[in-house]
């Protein structure tokens, strides 16, 4: 809806979408009740897309939170997860808290992604090349070490950015943001 409001120019849309999830802030993200770790992380990746369409920085004290519960868990499986977690963790690096940390846990994780990589160069959320990967309880995926068009994707998104952020050298480039 933020993509939408910003084409048409709608500035006093986006700010009342943006006033009414203030109550939702947390010092760690953006979440009602008692979601799961993956769900808070999911929330604050599309809160901070929301605030890239729009061009507006992440609050230093919230990204302070946010960092600080990142670094807490391990908690970022498949490709939407290590995506959302990577997303996140870089969106956050300009507050400048815990940097090392962050580039530690930040090549963790890209010595992770490289594990989902198939023997044709594709990725798929599963590291056993003999399963066939499922996505919301559907197969999508042929067995064998064939990577599947949605993890390759996320994924190859994830690793740019960590090139990136990183600075890895890998030449590549985001398609998209």
């Amino acid at each position: 809806y933020i993509f939408f409001c910003n084409m048409k120019g709608d500035r006093q849309e986006i700010d009342n979408i943006f006033n009414a999830i203030k109550k939702y802030a947390k010092k760690d993200g953006w979440y009602h009740g008692n979601p799961t770790e993956e769900q808070i992380i999911n929330g604050v990746m599309k809160v901070m897309t929301a605030y890239d369409v729009i061009g507006k920085e992440v609050d230093k004290g919230i990204a302070k939170g946010i960092i600080d519960r990142l670094l807490k868990t391990t908690k970022y499986e498949g490709g939407c997860g290590v995506y959302d977690y990577v997303y996140v963790l870089i969106r956050c690096m300009p507050a400048g808290h815990r940097l090392d940390e962050i580039k530690k846990r930040l090549y963790e994780v890209y010595d992770k992604i490289l594990e989902y990589q198939m023997s044709d160069g594709g990725f798929k959320y599963t590291k056993d090349p003999k399963k066939r990967d499922t996505y919301s309880g559907k197969e999508v995926a042929v067995p064998g070490a064939y990577g599947c068009v949605h993890a390759t994707t996320v994924f190859c998104m994830a690793l740019t950015m960590l090139n990136t952020a990183l600075d890895l050298g890998l030449n590549l480039n985001l398609a998209i943001s």
